[in-house]
């Protein structure tokens, strides 16, 4: 994760950086692309709206 927790998160373009990153392997990109998208539906990514108003 390159944003510290407490810091505003501002979104692209003007951000310069990312909530994390995932990573998957697989014999076929087929079974990458598979294994990304159930990572990525497991996520829970919460923002506190104070701290995204205060960006605005």
């Amino acid at each position: 994760v390159t944003i510290p927790l407490g810091t505003p998160v501002v979104p692209l373009p003007e951000g310069d950086r990312y909530l994390g990153f995932l990573f998957a392997r697989g014999e076929r990109p087929e079974e990458v692309e598979d294994a990304l998208r159930h990572a990525h539906a497991l996520l829970d990514v919460r923002m506190a709206r104070e701290r995204m108003e205060a960006v605005q």
